[in-house]
C-alpha cells in the first residue's frame, strides 16, 4: 500500500504493538510510521494487521475518516462545499 513513498525515499516502518489471543486465533496490532505520521491496524495475521495500518495511514494522509473493517472510507470533508438547490 505504501510503496509509492518508498520510491520517493521515504520508507514506512512497521512495528508490532500487540499480539494476543490463543495460538489458533491470534490478534495482531501493528503500527506504521511514515515521517511524522503514525497509524495502527489489527488483524488475525501480521499481513492483515500491516495492510490495515497502511490503509489507515493512506486515509489519514488523504483527509478521509479511517474505514472500519468491511466498510468503504468516507470521502474528505470540504469546508468550502456550497449546497445549491
Amino acid at each position: 500500500f505504501l510503496g509509492e513513498f518508498a520510491s520517493r525515499g521515504i520508507t514506512p516502518q512497521y512495528r508490532v504493538v500487540q499480539a494476543e489471543g490463543a495460538s489458533h486465533s491470534p490478534t495482531f496490532s501493528v503500527q506504521v510510521i511514515l515521517g511524522d505520521l503514525t497509524a495502527t491496524g489489527s488483524g488475525s495475521s501480521m499481513k492483515q494487521a500491516k495492510h490495515g495500518a497502511a490503509r489507515t495511514m493512506l486515509d489519514k494522509r488523504d483527509g478521509r475518516v479511517p474505514a472500519k473493517d468491511g466498510q468503504t472510507p468516507l470521502p474528505p470533508v470540504s469546508d468550502t462545499a456550497i449546497w445549491e438547490s
